[in-house]
């Protein structure tokens, strides 16, 4: 899964800010299944996302920040080979589209 996400930083306050972020997310499968309906192989699948997603920032010092980041992905392109993935694996269903929820750590050096 590769995305590529661009947003602008908008402070709310001095140890809070929000932002709004849009991007481009391509998810890759590569490996050998079997699909269990028509009994093929298939090699790889791919689909393409569009995403939304809202940034939390919570400063805790100038080093130092943690995040919160809601996301949405809406699959505009997918191969057959994904949709068939994504119909039998629930771990792949948010290749098509789904909600994200990422929360982490910033580390300033």
């Amino acid at each position: 899964r590769a995305q590529v996400k661009y947003g602008y930083e908008i402070p709310v306050s001095d140890f809070f800010s929000i932002t709004p972020q849009a991007g481009v997310v391509l998810n890759v499968f590569l490996g050998n299944e079997v699909n269990n309906i028509k009994n093929t192989m298939y090699k790889s699948a791919f689909s393409i996302s569009a995403l939304g997603a809202l940034r939390l920032t919570l400063s805790l010092s100038n080093t130092v920040k943690l995040h919160l980041t809601p996301e949405l992905n809406a699959a505009f392109y997918e191969e057959e080979a994904c949709k068939l993935i994504c119909d039998q694996e629930s771990s792949f269903k948010n290749w098509q589209s789904g909600f994200n929820l990422n929360a982490g750590i910033i580390i300033f050096f």
